[in-house]
């Protein structure tokens, strides 16, 4: 089983890394050349903290488009194909195999294409004489873990989607939901005598909902690089349970709806 993963999971990546990293690289590099050259140029005073913030978005940002593409392909466009039907009845593969074998894949393929990422940002930092600190390697550990949670996403919402413009649509409200969850749960807690609805309805998506909150360290490298603030390891370590719990759930979930969908490669 574990062999038969992993060859999925070397195709996927090898299939996806010519387009997916080499484009999203190339853009990413021409987009931060422009904001580290040009833009820095009018944040007179705080070149280093606008480029560094600007940088780690572009990450954010391109991992996502990566994500989005990469998942959807892999789960709903090749089995239309029909590739993933021959790969069925072919080789001794189940369905969930398959379907593990290409996210594992898809995370491999968004670790590449992070780290040529980050080394251009390094590298663009470095030209600029801005300065590097150790914390960044910290951010970037914390993108790519909420990177893995938003593939655990999508991967549910390409098996139960009906399509292509759906799944983008629903991805983007949970990619954007995870960014209040603790807002909304905190303002539930300050009110504990939210009507019984409002709990019935609300509450349970605080907690069904990612929580991007944990992944915090990129918002916070003012606070810890500047002013001294004292960084905690122990939510590094709830960030990395937070992430194999919920993404594991979710792909467990995404790997039975998929053994369970009929598949049509017309």
């Amino acid at each position: 089983m574990i062999r038969r993963l992993i060859t999925v999971a070397q195709l996927t990546t090898l299939e996806e890394v010519r387009s997916k990293v080499l484009n999203a690289t190339f853009l990413f590099a021409g987009v931060l050349v422009y904001f580290g050259l040009v833009i820095t140029t009018l944040a007179q005073g705080f070149e280093a903290r606008f480029f560094r913030d600007v940088a780690f978005t572009m990450i954010e940002l391109f991992g996502l488009a990566i994500i989005f593409q990469s998942v959807y392909r892999v789960v709903r466009q090749d089995v239309r194909k029909g590739s993933a039907v021959e790969m069925f009845f072919v080789r001794p593969l189940s369905r969930w195999e398959y379907l593990v074998g290409r996210l594992i894949g898809v995370s491999i393929l968004l670790w590449v294409g992070l780290a040529v990422m980050a080394g251009v940002q390094l590298g663009l930092t470095a030209a600029k004489g801005f300065g590097f600190h150790w914390f960044y390697v910290i951010a970037y550990l914390e993108v790519y873990l909420k990177l893995m949670v938003v593939i655990a996403v999508t991967a549910v919402l390409a098996v139960v989607t009906t399509s292509q413009a759906s799944y983008f649509v629903s991805g983007l409200l949970v990619y954007a939901s995870g960014h209040v969850m603790h807002l909304l749960r905190a303002l539930l807690e300050a009110k504990p005598g939210s009507d019984f609805v409002s709990m019935l309805l609300i509450k349970p998506l605080t907690y069904l909902l990612p929580n991007f909150s944990l992944y915090a360290t990129v918002n916070n490298l003012d606070a810890l690089i500047g002013r001294g603030v004292a960084f905690a390891w122990g939510d590094v370590g709830l960030a990395v349970c937070y992430t194999v719990f919920y993404a594991g759930a979710l792909t467990a979930i995404s790997a039975f709806l998929f053994s369970k969908t009929e598949i049509s490669p017309g």
